[in-house]
């Protein structure tokens, strides 16, 4: 039994295999900046999630144990 692949419509094909990887070599720095802060400030937008400063201090190893046993969010450790 051989398995073949599907065949993708063109249009899917033309996306998918693409290569984007010179894309914004030949710009100027000045087109490279905005596009860069332009994608970021969409990821700013679209993410639901803030960026906030964690920092802790504990007297000792043990305290420090204790505290992350009792935490449930995996991002303050």
């Amino acid at each position: 039994m051989i398995l073949r692949k599907k065949a993708t419509p063109k249009k899917l094909r033309s996306i998918w295999e693409r290569n984007n990887a010179l894309e914004g070599v030949f710009w100027p720095l000045k087109k490279r900046l905005q596009t860069v802060s332009e994608l970021y400030d969409r990821y700013l937008l679209l993410t639901p999630y803030r960026y906030k400063a964690f920092s802790k201090s504990f007297r000792s190893f043990r305290d420090y144990e204790k505290w992350k046993k009792k935490q449930r969010n995996p991002w303050f450790f």
